[in-house]
């Protein structure tokens, strides 16, 4: 599937006009998170639309570990989350709560692996030492 840059900007929640801005005025982040490898990819090429590089200058992570994370330049770091895993475990809560009638308030942690590829770099060190 294929997508224009103006419509992997939009996907991803951030402009091209929002990061021209970010930049114009000094508030361009040195790293930008995305919920999902689709949208981490929106930002990569509103950056490279800038003349922003990445990782160079900005660092993108997305989520998912999709095959568009490893196709795309650079390739996008990720995280991978075990969603079937994450699916069986609420699964197995939600059936006990039916079974026994009863509401809990239960926090699981799931490991998750991040995949380093090459949209990330180590954080620029500022004069303070502190970003």
């Amino acid at each position: 599937m294929q997508y224009t840059i103006k419509k992997l900007a939009e996907i991803s929640g951030v402009s091209v006009r929002t990061l021209h801005w970010y930049d114009k005025i000094g508030l361009l982040k040195p790293a930008y998170y995305a919920a999902n490898d689709l949208m981490a990819i929106g930002v990569m090429r509103a950056l490279r639309e800038r003349g922003i590089q990445v990782p160079q200058q900005v660092s993108v992570v997305g989520t998912n570990d999709s095959p568009e994370s490893q196709h795309v330049t650079p390739a996008l770091t990720t995280l991978r989350v075990p969603y079937c895993e994450l699916a069986a475990e609420a699964t197995r809560i939600l059936i006990e709560g039916i079974e026994t009638d009863e509401q809990s308030n239960v926090q699981k942690y799931i490991d998750c692996q991040l995949i380093i590829r090459g949209s990330t770099a180590p954080a620029p060190q500022h004069s303070s030492g502190i970003l």
